[in-house]
């Protein structure tokens, strides 16, 4: 708790005196690059982001699991801190795969700062990408391994703007939204949430101290206070499951990236140390 009443001292300050120009922030952003999905398709579009390290190591089995179990499910991803050079040779060739990227660099942040910058950072991009897409969304770790056909999973969805896995239980609301699986719809609605959510993040990212789990504060806050409106629905955790069993999506976040069945041994030696 100590750790979110520090970011909500720092929130209040951000929003009542803006250091920038909420244009100026967008502006400050590398440009995106890259093919958007197509624009034929109702189904959800699945959407992971990484840079180019945990690209080539989670996109390709993240690929491979949708190819086997959700055939007709379009993969999109991100890819933070490169201008696209080499990303054939390191992605399967799919048909339904496209990729957008960015070039930036954040190797002089320390190692949590830019963890936090990647996790945060992807939804201001998932706010862009709806902006420009009439394709929904369900935005995944990258780690992550479809076990099931979504399309079996079209009720979870259909009729609403944001769907968000919940857990109000717990005392820190840094992690009353597990940020591991979200749905986004391109309604006005769905698009205005996700303004604000970037809204909340941009500020933080460009110019405030660090502070852990940034993306699911922001994410909590915004559904709190700001989501009038907006046809919220609330995603079962089996689409971050921890455990093979009826998981819809298996998440091997945190430390479980060590086991990570797409990982040679020579890489799970890197991502443990």
């Amino acid at each position: 708790m100590a750790s979110h009443l520090g970011f909500l001292a720092i929130d209040a300050k951000l929003r009542a005196v803006p250091c920038r120009d909420a244009a100026e922030l967008w502006k400050a952003l590398p440009e995106m690059s890259g093919q958007l999905p197509p624009e034929e398709g109702t189904d959800p579009v699945l959407l992971a982001f990484g840079d180019p390290l945990f690209v080539r190591r989670f996109a390709p089995a993240l690929i491979a699991s949708v190819a086997r179990n959700s055939p007709s499910t379009h993969v999109h991803l991100h890819v933070f801190g490169t201008n696209g050079h080499g990303l054939p040779e390191i992605l399967p060739d799919h048909d339904r795969v496209s990729v957008t990227w960015e070039s930036c660099d954040h190797d002089a942040m320390g190692t949590p700062q830019r963890i936090r910058f990647y996790q945060s950072m992807r939804f201001v991009r998932l706010a862009q990408l709806l902006e420009r897409s009439r394709r929904a969304f369900l935005a995944v770790d990258i780690d992550s391994l479809v076990q099931q056909d979504l399309n079996r999973y079209d009720h979870l969805w259909n009729g609403v703007d944001v769907g968000l896995i919940p857990r109000f239980e717990l005392l820190d609301p840094g992690k009353r939204i597990l940020a591991a699986a979200v749905f986004a719809a391109p309604t006005p609605a769905g698009r205005r949430f996700f303004q604000r959510v970037s809204a909340r993040l941009l500020p933080h990212l460009l110019g405030a101290p660090y502070t852990e789990k940034l993306d699911q504060r922001c994410l909590y806050l915004t559904l709190h206070h700001d989501s009038t409106g907006v046809r919220v629905a609330p995603l079962p955790m089996s689409l971050a499951a921890i455990s093979p069993e009826d998981a819809i999506i298996l998440s091997f976040r945190g430390e479980r990236k060590d086991n990570h069945p797409g990982l040679p041994e020579t890489e799970r030696s890197i991502t443990a140390a």
